[in-house]
């Protein structure tokens, strides 16, 4: 039998197997600091106010992030009534947040063309004027910060960071086209964690004796038994088996 063991482990070698390795050679973790608007819909949250002047005004447009107020009247925005003095409206988070800055956006006098506000674009019609910024702090809403004389489409307000599950604009005056904003963002940092790795594939050919160069290729037509536990000696029958 182990002259059969012998002839069968000669045989394989001549065959020449082929080894594959493969396997992670480095990995590499990064951590990326995002800025998330966490008051937006896709993020979970729910629109609402205190009033509004008809179904074209629906406070549910508030964080469906289209700032440009297109459709305003028809979904675009939210217009407080004029009477409502002071009104608000405001998102609910999803759940809490850590957040540092809340941008409201009042009417371009443009809106129809669709075209996204500027850091430094005007109103001279429709929006606040004079609005204050409240979280959700220990059960209660809270002022954080307070505008006067706006006149900015695009307002923003920055603020220590505050953890909170939902913000809303006090709106204590506007112009004569009325109290109306388009979008009501609020935002904080998350930071994400990623893995890279490089991994590579080996392969090795054991090298062919030249006594198979001589003769051949070894050809084999046959392996007794065909099955067994390991260790089981297997006999492999064919022809250009080297000595």
């Amino acid at each position: 039998m182990g002259v059969l063991r012998a002839v069968a482990a000669k045989a394989m070698a001549l065959v020449g197997l082929l080894s594959i390795s493969s396997g992670l050679l480095a990995q590499t973790l990064s951590a990326d600091t995002i800025v998330v608007n966490w008051a937006a819909d896709t993020q979970g949250g729910i629109a609402s106010a205190s009033s509004n002047t008809g179904s074209g005004f629906s406070p549910h447009s508030l964080n469906n992030g289209d700032r440009t107020g297109k459709r305003w009247g028809a979904g675009g925005g939210w217009k407080a009534r004029a009477q409502a003095k002071p009104d608000w409206a405001q998102v609910m988070f999803d759940a809490a947040q850590s957040i540092s800055t809340v941008t409201v956006y009042s009417v371009p006098d443009n809106y129809t063309s669709g075209i996204e506000p500027t850091d430094t674009q005007t109103f001279t019609q429709i929006g606040v004027t004079t609005f204050d910024v409240q979280v959700v702090k220990n059960g209660q809403w809270t002022t954080v910060a307070s505008v006067t004389g706006n006149q900015k489409v695009k307002r923003a307000v920055t603020f220590a960071d505050v953890t909170t599950i939902g913000v809303r604009i006090i709106c204590n005056a506007g112009l004569s086209g009325g109290m109306g904003i388009t979008q009501i963002e609020a935002t904080g940092s998350a930071t994400t964690t990623s893995a890279t790795g490089t991994s590579s594939t080996t392969q090795r050919a054991m090298a062919t004796p030249a006594a198979v160069i001589a003769t051949g290729a070894p050809v084999v037509s046959g392996f007794s038994p065909t099955y067994g536990p390991e260790g089981t000696s297997v006999v492999i029958t064919g022809s250009n088996f080297a000595a």
